[in-house]
């Protein structure tokens, strides 16, 4: 079986390939199958999306209609072979081995659903080395993010579509809805996600972020509240975050 990487995009041509070797250099068992969903961009991702081509990356246009609707293109289109599946935005990367490490990790945990790292907040990655740039600035803890899971298909396809009705949060909703499921996981302390942060990246709009968890929070409660059966499994966040290797908090 495959593991299956869901990359939304909107005009990120300057950052995409990138996070494409992030995922193409893993030596994952079993191999790994890209579906790139551009979400209208009007940059050049096209161009660049054409001058890498790779026959394990698919790449699927649509009108611009928002990150859950991208990703829910991307869930439509995986490939049977796929048993695994996991998200990375366009701007950020993985760490080297980090998909092997986690199959791994499940292959020992066969009644886990999932595995859940740490990310890694960074705002300057090397190019070459597709880690933390000398001298930049890193925050590594547990957060809510997508991307720091790797996820059973068949938890995915039991959690079901993002929401396309929420244009802050809808990560944070899919991930309590994965927690409501009552699936065991495999939590560990390794960096699972190297995340971006500039200037026009979504996190940054701190009030509709807060908004958007808001939302993603009153909507566990009201289907928790309307499905006493539902359950609430989740990993352990950490407060106090720590400085990444080869950074400064």
């Amino acid at each position: 079986m495959t593991v299956a990487v869901i990359v939304p995009t909107f005009n990120r041509a300057g950052l995409l390939l990138q996070a494409l070797r992030s995922v193409l250099s893993q030596p994952v068992p079993g191999g790994v199958s890209v579906i790139v969903v551009d979400d209208g961009s009007t940059d050049e991702t096209a161009a660049v999306l054409a001058a890498g081509a790779d026959p394990r990356v698919r790449v699927i246009f649509q009108r611009n209609s928002g990150v859950s609707a991208a990703r829910n293109a991307g869930l439509g289109a995986l490939p049977e072979k796929a048993g695994f599946v996991t998200f990375l935005d366009s701007d950020d990367v993985f760490p080297a081995g980090r998909l092997a490490d986690d199959l791994a990790r499940l292959t020992a945990a066969p009644q886990a659903g999932y595995t859940y790292g740490r990310m890694c907040y960074v705002d300057e990655i090397s190019s070459e080395t597709l880690r933390p740039a000398a001298g930049a600035r890193t925050v590594t803890l547990h957060g809510i993010q997508l991307g720091c899971g790797l996820y059973r298909r068949a938890l995915i396809d039991r959690i079901g579509p993002f929401a396309t009705d929420m244009t802050h949060g809808e990560d944070t909703d899919y991930l309590f809805r994965l927690y409501e499921t009552g699936a065991a996981f495999v939590q560990h302390d390794d960096i699972s996600l190297y995340y971006r942060r500039h200037t026009d990246n979504v996190t940054n709009q701190t009030d509709l972020n807060r908004r958007g968890f808001a939302r993603a929070l009153m909507r566990s409660m009201q289907r928790r509240r309307a499905d006493p059966s539902l359950g609430w499994s989740m990993p352990d966040f950490a407060l106090q975050p720590r400085p990444a290797e080869g950074g400064s908090a």
